[in-house]
């Protein structure tokens, strides 16, 4: 990762950084690596089990209630690709001990170094999956995840129940939530007619999702 990024991560426009914030993220993109354990996987859903309705997705022996918009973004998918990405639980024992003694603004510089790290492991993980499928021809979409779009974050459920036990090394609480915290799941639509595009930010009404464009 570079400087860049993790300053848009932060919020800030391009350079706008102050001095000072500029200097903790050098220190932490220094030391970031010793406390990163980047594992991610996937599995692939095939066709005679996966069927797409207006606003849920049948996915082997599961139906995801996704709601229209996530829906309708796979609706020319006929298979899919269910994904975890961690970062482990390095990164985040980080931040917390800096946080506890007081180190703020490099624990929140840690904290966005962690979930840029864990995003941009996912788009590795689906430039693998792009590779997988090219020999079919295939085109993907974006990715997509419980907690988003209007698909409840208790869907993980549902989600892990179609993945090994274990599978990298996450967990659910009962609540849903992910343990290490700096990880992503989800799913990639696949198919012939398949494709990448722009996130509906104006279709959705979270307004604080990373990926919404003001």
């Amino acid at each position: 990762m570079n400087h860049v990024l993790l300053e848009k991560a932060m919020g800030y426009p391009d350079g706008a950084a102050p001095e000072a914030v500029k200097a903790v993220i050098d220190e932490v993109l220094k030391l970031a690596g010793r406390h990163v354990r980047l594992e991610g996987g996937y599995v692939i859903i095939p066709p005679d089990a996966v069927k797409v309705g207006p606003d849920t997705i049948h996915c082997d022996s599961v139906d995801f209630s996704t709601g229209p918009v996530i829906a309708g973004q796979l609706k020319k998918a006929v298979a899919l690709s269910l994904f975890v990405v961690t970062a482990g639980p390095g990164i985040e024992e980080w931040s917390r001990q800096l946080l506890a003694q007081g180190e703020y603004l490099k624990g929140f510089v840690v904290d966005a170094y962690g979930s840029e790290i864990v995003e941009l492991g996912a788009e590795r993980l689906a430039e693998g999956v792009q590779k997988k499928i090219a020999a079919e021809q295939w085109g993907m979409t974006n990715r997509f995840g419980p907690g988003y779009c209007g698909w409840p974050v208790a869907e993980q459920q549902k989600l892990f129940s179609l993945l090994p036990p274990g599978f990298c090394g996450i967990r659910l609480s009962p609540s849903a939530l992910m343990v290490p915290l700096k990880s992503v799941s989800g799913l990639i639509g696949l198919g012939p007619s398949a494709e990448r595009s722009g996130y509906v930010c104006s279709l959705c009404e979270r307004t604080d999702c990373f990926r919404r464009r003001v």
